[in-house]
C-alpha cells in the first residue's frame, strides 16, 4: 500500500508540474515526505519538490495568472534552447505582462542579445546578470560583451565618440579622457618610448617563448 501511495502521488505530483500548477503538486508531495525508502524514490521526490517550490515562489502558481506565467516562460526557455530566438522573446514577454518574474526577464534579455537588438539588449543584459542562474549568467555576460563591441563599431562609424565613452567600463573609460589633458609633446614622447620597445621586441624574445601577466595595466 506504501509503494502504491508514492507511485501514485509522484505521477499525480509530474501531472501537475506539467500543468504548471506547482502549488497543487507540493501539497500532492507533503504526506509521503517520511515515507520515502528506495534511492529512485526520494531522487524523484526531491526533483519534483524543488522544480514545484522555485515555481511556487517565482510565479505564485495558486492563482490562474501565476500559472498563466509559468507556463509562458517554460515555453520561452523550450524555444530559446532551440534557437528560436523571435519565439522565445514573444513567449518571454507575454509571461511578463502576464506576472514579471527575474527567469522570464532572462530569457528576454538573452533573446534581444541573440537578435542583436543591442541597444534595448545592454540595459536588459545588465539588469538581469545580477540575479540569473550561473549558466544564464555566462550567456548574458558574453552578449553583454558582443553587445557593447557592435554598438561602439556602430556609433564610432557615426562619429558619436561620448556616446562610445559613456558605454564603456568606467576604468576604461578613464584612461581614455586621461588623453585629453595629456600635451603633444608628452603624446610625441610617449610614441618614441613605444616605437623603441617595439624595435626592442625581437631581440629580448630570443630567449623567451611566453610572457604570462595579470590582465591590469603595466
Amino acid at each position: 500500500r506504501r509503494v502504491d501511495e508514492v507511485q501514485c502521488r509522484l505521477l499525480l505530483a509530474k501531472t501537475h508540474l506539467d500543468g504548471f500548477r506547482c502549488h497543487e503538486a507540493l501539497m500532492v508531495l507533503k504526506p509521503i515526505d517520511k515515507q520515502l525508502r528506495k534511492p529512485a524514490e526520494r531522487r524523484d521526490f526531491a526533483a519534483f519538490q524543488g522544480t514545484a517550490k522555485q515555481c511556487t515562489d517565482v510565479f505564485g502558481t495558486r492563482t490562474a495568472i501565476g500559472q498563466k506565467a509559468a507556463r509562458l516562460y517554460a515555453e520561452a526557455r523550450t524555444a530559446l534552447r532551440a534557437d528560436n530566438a523571435p519565439k522565445a522573446l514573444d513567449l518571454a514577454r507575454k509571461s511578463l505582462a502576464a506576472k514579471p518574474s527575474r527567469p522570464a526577464s532572462s530569457v528576454a534579455a538573452i533573446a534581444l542579445g541573440r537578435l542583436d537588438r543591442c541597444p534595448k539588449a545592454i540595459p536588459k543584459l545588465e539588469a538581469a546578470i545580477e540575479h540569473a542562474s550561473a549558466d544564464d549568467k555566462h550567456i548574458m555576460e558574453g552578449l553583454a560583451v558582443q553587445c557593447r563591441l557592435s554598438e561602439g563599431k556602430r556609433l564610432l562609424t557615426g562619429g558619436n565618440c561620448q556616446e562610445v565613452l559613456d558605454m564603456l567600463d568606467p576604468l576604461v573609460s578613464q584612461r581614455i579622457l586621461g588623453g585629453a589633458s595629456m600635451s603633444a609633446t608628452e603624446y610625441l614622447k610617449r610614441r618614441r618610448h613605444i616605437n623603441q620597445l617595439q624595435l626592442s621586441a625581437n631581440t629580448r624574445f630570443e630567449s623567451i617563448d611566453v610572457i604570462v601577466s595579470p590582465t591590469v595595466p603595466i
